[in-house]
């Protein structure tokens, strides 16, 4: 069930970026933001469903490392002028909600 909640949350913010990325070249904070702390309080709820405390940790540190492995590269395309900071934060946020 978390991953049909996660699925349709993430396919949301995905949709949004693109037109917005499409039409302003940008992908506004306003959208990534809620959506990598969304994927955090998802993980770390379904963790605790299925295994109280302990799963509830679990979920927050896998989700937090998911944010992190998809913030840390495009981070380094973001100092060297590849990419936007949006885009960075986007794939956060993609991260944190798989």
């Amino acid at each position: 069930m978390a991953h049909a909640i996660a699925f349709v949350l993430l396919c949301g913010v995905l949709t949004v970026a693109a037109v917005t990325d499409l039409r302003t070249g940008k992908v506004y904070n306003w959208l990534v933001f809620p959506g990598m702390v969304a994927g955090l309080v998802l993980w770390t709820v379904a963790g605790f469903i299925h295994s109280q405390v302990q799963g509830a940790t679990n979920g927050l540190a896998q989700s937090a490392i998911a944010l992190a492995a998809g913030l840390v590269p495009v981070a380094i395309l973001f100092l060297i002028g590849g990419l936007g900071g949006g885009d960075g934060k986007l794939i956060g946020a993609v991260g944190a909600s798989t």
